[in-house]
Parts: C-alpha cells; sequence; structure tokens
C-alpha cells in the first residue's frame, strides 16, 4: 500500500514538473512545409509529443528533420569568446523570447514575454514598414 501511495506521489510530481518545464511552440504551416518553432531556441521539434516537427508534404506525415537549433558565437573587444544555442524543456538556455533587455531577469519582463512565440508573414513586415518610414523615416 505505501509502495503505491509512493508510486502515485512520484508520478504526479513528474507530471507537474513536465508541464511547468514546457516551452511555447507553433507550427508554421505556409506552403507544403509544416515546421514546429519553439520560445527556446530549438526548431523542427514537437516537444508535446516527442515528435519531429519538420513535414514535407504537409499532411503527409513524412519528417526529415527530428531538431535544429541556430548557434550564436561572438567576441567582445577583450577578445573573449561568446557562444549560445537554444535548449530542451527543462534545460537552462542563453535563449529568451522577446526584445533585446538588460533585465532579462526582471519579472515584469518575464511576465510579458516569457515563452511566446509570434508568427508573422510578409504583408506583416510590409505593413510595418510603410508606418515605419510614415513616423520614422
Amino acid at each position: 500500500m505505501k509502495i503505491t501511495l509512493f508510486m502515485k506521489v512520484i508520478t504526479l510530481m513528474l507530471v507537474v514538473f513536465q508541464y511547468f518545464g514546457l516551452k511555447a511552440q507553433v507550427i508554421l504551416d505556409y506552403n507544403n512545409v509544416s515546421a514546429t518553432i519553439s520560445s527556446s531556441g530549438t526548431f523542427f521539434n514537437n516537444f508535446n509529443a516527442g515528435l519531429a516537427g519538420y513535414e514535407v508534404p504537409k499532411g503527409s506525415g513524412f519528417t526529415s528533420i527530428f531538431g535544429a537549433q541556430f548557434v550564436f558565437g561572438a567576441k567582445d573587444v577583450n577578445d573573449s569568446i561568446y557562444i549560445t544555442s537554444g535548449g530542451y524543456p527543462n534545460n537552462p538556455s542563453d535563449i529568451f523570447s522577446g526584445p533585446i533587455s538588460t533585465a532579462y531577469a526582471d519579472s515584469a519582463y518575464i511576465n510579458r514575454w516569457k515563452d511566446r512565440v509570434w508568427k508573422i508573414c510578409k504583408s506583416d513586415l510590409d505593413q510595418f514598414r510603410l508606418w515605419w518610414l510614415c513616423n520614422n523615416g
């Protein structure tokens, strides 16, 4: 009896930790491609289902990429090298959603931008360019 209760508690804890560790992800499905993009900087990996997230042709069930990440590298004025890449749920990452900031740990920043993915298309960019030219150009 005690082992059964213990196993139930452990299982519940694992489910809760897994749920809160999930990152936002969206599926971009334009043309004949379906691609899963996450807020952690990882692409083409469906964390929720544990499946590959790059499907061509869309709806076929044929996937060719299980996961990918951008890797960023730079040198500062002292020739120190910095490298970062995206991450997986429950693992630390230096990639953050939202605009560039000096206060990534600030609760206001976290509440506004954490774990969000924005899905835009070319017409959104064209409209923004026109707005920028009219107001700031």
